[in-house]
């Protein structure tokens, strides 16, 4: 009966653990990652009783979880591409209800501001309808960076959340690894406690909301998790080890969020974000939210730089050119180092160029004179003089720098966040037309000449300019070695003030000329035979001498004691012939001579073939100067072949450039645009070529070495005409008793201010020293672009970089108790002069006449300043006419003769011609290359974006049923079934009861055996 007892214990007690996990399953029914378990039983093992085989009961192995690793990674897998898809939802639908938003509608800024334009065309002379459109403007402006603020914050708002993200994903990898830790205690899965099984499967499902991972189990049911959807050998958890991620911008795009694996040891780039709501962001980021910003920003700066190209076409009411109506500045910040010198960088964006958003080191190299612009991540670098272009942007350099003066340059800010109104007054608003076109009265036609339009004048492509090919220093030892050709040497750009060059041969030894002579007929032969050589008007005479060879011998000997042996050399190389050579090499051919004579015994006439050669002749070089219209201004006239290879587009001439030698090597007025030119070298007994220019002229000029052999080419020239003229100065004359302690003296000139306090009694001589040592000492920005000097109580102070027009001036010495004891006398700093600005939009105001010949199909262009010949071409009836950027046509049959003008013009009141361009940009499809006018590409953007909105979401409800239905399996396999713990707890239950039945019964058998005796 004590089997039948034992059997029953072991009954109860595994349904009373069956009961016990029973139990813990609906007491944990909803609790999160929590997964069912259920009890393993086991039969006893038996018990052998002769031929039979007893069993002994039922034992609980082990509380098992429900689990499945397959169901458990797709879950994951869901998870982390539904809340990928869930973010980039949340970020989208905020864009396109900033860009839904009709009180940001960029579009409806765009319609005001040219209803404003409109306004103005119709009343040019209105001032309430100019001040309207520069409103219109500033609420345009307005428009566009109030969008540009809220896509800012966006990006800000995005960013701070990726970080909050990275961050709990450190907590949760932290958290994991105290989990393995635990784990690793034991070596089988078997024996780890349920609880944190759970808890680490409810840590990875928690990482994988944030970002995708691969987690790889081992034996004991710790993990390692890998970054991605495999095991890409990047770990964010390593048995014991968490890792730790971080997240920055990228270099190169500052809307791209780079995730670093260990970004403060071994920084490295997280190579698969494929999935979690970080992927989703990072997605968002660098796709929807790049996209419109670049999108918008190439809007502003189409906008921008269309509007500011025809404004700076028209003619506002002083005259002048307009200026730029809107711009787009900041967009990069500048940082000196600790330069020596006073250069100076502003940075403006290039119209309709993208704007990378870059990190750059601008340095400056005085040995050769040029800037270096260097990408700080790409290494790519540019250098220049002036101006440097790169990433979209142009970089102006001004001032007087120092060797290795350095500036760091770092984008701040985008094209719609920078955008600007320019123009403040409404004169400068530039609504005139800049050409106008007549008929002359006295044509026989009445047609009438059209101007189809006109553009900003420009420069053929650009060429190898003067400061490429040639080091600017005139000395001949500075000379650069050019081979002479065909082709462009360089270019003297439009508006180089004063340049003059050099060139001459290398100076190598020159090959000579040889005449070769042949003597036919029957030779020299005989006793009293002769032969003579008649060279230059001379005749040299040989008698015969013993034989034909000695005889041409003393007849070269006679040459050469003669007045022709001064310029040749004669030698007799033969019975029958003999040779004539030069003695300098030259490029004209030598003059034949003739050879004759009478033999003695057979009266035969001697005559002599020469057969002349000029190979190698002394090296010929020419420098010839050119327009790029084909007048030439230098050099020695072309042959039609010459023509023909040298007047080319290859070579920068312009497209109808034809060959004219009208103004070749004229001076005074008769050089071409009377430009001051000097063609004549000025040193006395130099040979070189020699070739200046006083002054600029404001078209390019093309400057050729032809020739054979080898050239030395030296030039030397000023910079650009630009606003620099001579730096002005002010002086402040002290003159008095001397400077007692604590007065002070200070003085202004310009926007430079400074006050010097002094702490003794000093001369004026001494305290007008200390002035300019606290002066020059100064820190201020202002006062660094000026340098002070000092002379006996006279103070001076000079500009660093000269600028036009005038500077004020002021001083004063603030005196102990106010005595007047001190004059103080200020001179106001003189005007500054030099060169007026040149702008090559003046070209456009040239005025020419088109004059036809007879035939009414020639034409010749005329500048009536100077009457000048600019032109000439053949028209053909429909055709064009287009020179300085303007292009006109003929409505009409032209007849001979008829002149017709093109004027440029300086009077704005009543012309609207340049508003009703502007007015046309509205419209104008041509300028987003097809895509659609202003608002067709903007409302596209809205589109796209929109587009994107309806996908996100298309995505996330797709992955939402995914996920559901891998949720659902997850469930069915792991999650507790209140109906399924119920109906196992009342067979739990009732197998425990029939358990202790069973023991209840032996029990009774027992005492039913104690009983019997």
């Amino acid at each position: 009966m004590a089997d039948l007892l034992s059997t029953g214990i072991s009954g109860v007690r595994t349904y009373q653990r069956a009961l016990a996990t029973v139990g813990n399953n609906i007491a944990n029914v909803d609790t999160e990652g929590y997964s069912r378990q259920r009890l393993e039983i086991q039969e006893s093992s038996s018990s052998s009783e002769g031929s039979l085989n007893i069993g002994n009961g039922a034992r609980a192995v082990r509380v098992q979880r429900s689990y499945d690793s397959f169901v458990v990674e797709n879950l994951r897998s869901s998870q982390s591409q539904l809340t990928k898809h869930q973010a980039t939802l949340e970020y989208v639908t905020q864009l396109e209800n900033i860009l839904a938003d009709k009180q940001l509608s960029l579009s409806t800024s765009l319609d005001g501001f040219f209803s404003a334009v409109q306004e103005v065309s119709l009343s040019p002379s209105s001032v309430a309808a100019r001040q309207n459109m520069l409103n219109a403007a500033e609420s345009t402006v307005a428009q566009f960076t109030s969008v540009g603020t809220q896509l800012s914050s966006i990006e800000e708002s995005s960013y701070s959340d990726l970080t909050g993200q990275v961050s709990a994903l450190n907590q949760f990898a932290d958290q994991l690894a105290s989990i393995n830790v635990s784990l690793n205690r034991v070596n089988s899965i078997d024996k780890q406690p349920n609880e944190l099984l759970d808890q680490r499967d409810t840590l990875i499902l928690d990482m994988s909301k944030l970002l995708r991972v691969h987690a790889v189990e081992k034996n004991n049911g710790a993990v390692d998790i890998h970054i991605g959807d495999v095991a890409s050998g990047q770990y964010l958890v390593q048995g014991n080890k968490g890792s730790t991620l971080g997240i920055e911008r990228s270099a190169t795009n500052p809307d791209k969020a780079v995730l670093m694996l260990d970004p403060f040891m071994s920084p490295q780039a997280v190579s698969q974000v494929v999935g979690g709501s970080i992927a989703g962001i990072s997605e968002f980021r660098q796709n929807s939210l790049t996209i419109l910003r670049d999108e918008l920003d190439t809007l502003t700066q189409v906008f921008v730089g269309q509007v500011n190209d025809t404004h700076a076409l028209g003619i506002d009411a002083q005259g002048n050119f307009g200026g730029d109506l809107f711009s787009v500045g900041n967009i990069y910040a500048v940082t000196p180092g600790l330069n020596k010198g006073t250069g100076f960088v502003t940075v403006s964006a290039l119209p309709n160029a993208k704007i990378e958003r870059l990190t750059m080191d601008l340095t400056y190299s005085d040995s050769k004179k040029l800037w270096t612009l260097t990408d700080t991540v790409s290494k790519k670098a540019v250098t220049g003089v002036t101006e440097l272009t790169m990433g979209g942007v142009k970089v102006t350099l001004s001032g007087v720098p120092n060797d290795a003066d350095t500036f760091s340059l770092t984008s701040t800010k985008r094209p719609i966040d920078a955008m600007q109104v320019s123009v403040t007054k409404h004169s400068n608003i530039a609504s005139g037309g800049a050409v106008s076109v007549t008929r002359a009265s006295a044509n026989a036609s009445g047609t009438r000449m059209i101007l189809n339009g006109y553009v900003k004048p420009a420069a053929a492509v650009a060429d190898t300019t003067m400061d490429t090919a040639l080091r600017n220093n005139i000395s001949q030892v500075a000379a650069s070695t050019l081979t002479p050709s065909n082709n462009l040497a360089f270019v003297i750009p439009a508006n180089t003030q004063n340049s003059q060059f050099y060139s001459t041969d290398s100076g190598g030894a020159a090959a000579l000329e040889v005449d070769t002579y042949t003597i036919s007929g029957s030779g020299v032969t005989g006793s009293g035979g002769s032969v003579s050589y008649t060279y230059g008007g001379t005749t040299y005479t040989a008698n015969y001498n013993t034989s034909a060879t000695q005889t041409l011998t003393d007849l070269a000997a006679t040459i050469n004691a003669g007045a022709a042996g001064s310029t040749v050399t004669a030698a007799g190389t033969g019975a029958t012939t003999f040779t004539i050579t030069a003695d300098a090499g030259s490029a004209t051919q030598m003059t034949k001579g003739t050879v004759g004579g009478i033999s003695a015994t057979s009266g035969t006439a001697l005559t002599g073939t020469a057969a002349e050669t000029t190979a190698g002749v002394d090296n010929t070089v020419q420098m010839q100067v050119f327009t790029r219209a084909g007048k030439q201004l230098y050099g020695s006239a072309l042959s039609s072949s010459e023509q023909t290879s040298l007047v080319t587009s290859g070579n920068g001439f312009s497209r109808n450039a034809a060959y004219d030698s009208t103004y070749n090597n004229q001076t005074g007025s008769n050089a071409y645009m009377d430009a001051n030119v000097t063609v004549t070298n000025p040193t006395s007994g130099d040979t070189r070529d020699y070739f200046a220019l006083a002054g600029s002229l404001k078209e390019d000029l093309l400057v050729f070495v032809t020739g054979t052999g080898s050239a030395k080419v030296s030039g030397q020239w000023g910079s650009l005409a630009s606003s620099e003229g001579t730096a002005a100065t002010a002086t402040m004359t002290i003159s008095g008793a001397a400077i007692k302690a604590t007065d002070t003296i200070t003085m202004t000139v310009g926007s430079a201010t400074l006050a010097h306090t002094f702490a003794a009694t000093a001369d004026l001589t001494t305290s007008t020293a200390a002035y300019v040592a606290a002066w020059n000492a100064s820190t201020d920005a202002n006062v660094s672009l000026y340098t002070a000097s000092n002379s006996a109580g006279v103070i001076t102070i000079t500009q660093d970089t000269p600028t036009t027009g005038a500077l004020t001036a002021s001083g004063s010495v603030a005196r102990v108790g106010g005595s007047s004891d001190i004059l103080v006398a200020t001179a106001a700093a003189a005007r500054t002069t030099g060169v007026a600005p040149v702008d090559v939009r003046e070209q456009l105001r040239q005025n020419i006449d088109v004059q036809f010949a007879a035939d009414a199909s020639t034409y010749v262009l005329t500048d009536t300043t100077t009457n000048t010949k600019l032109t000439s071409g053949t028209f053909t009836a429909g055709g064009t006419i287009e020179y300085n950027g303007w292009t006109v046509s003929f409505d009409g049959v032209l007849q001979a003769n008829d002149k017709f003008s093109v004027r440029g013009n300086s009077a704005q009141a009543g012309d609207n011609r340049n508003l009703l361009k502007i007015i046309d940009l509205q419209g104008n499809k041509d300028i987003f290359s097809g895509r659609g006018d202003f608002t067709e590409v903007y409302t596209d953007v809205i589109g796209d974006l929109g587009y994107s909105v309806v996908q996100s979401a298309v995505s996330r409800d797709a992955q939402q049923i995914i996920f559901d239905q891998a949720q659902a399996k997850r469930d069915e396999t792991s999650a507790v079934s209140l109906d399924e713990e119920a109906a196992n707890l009342l067979r739990f239950q009732q197998a425990y009861q029939a358990s202790a039945q069973v023991i209840s019964t032996a029990s009774k058998l027992f005492d039913t055996i104690l009983g019997i005796g």
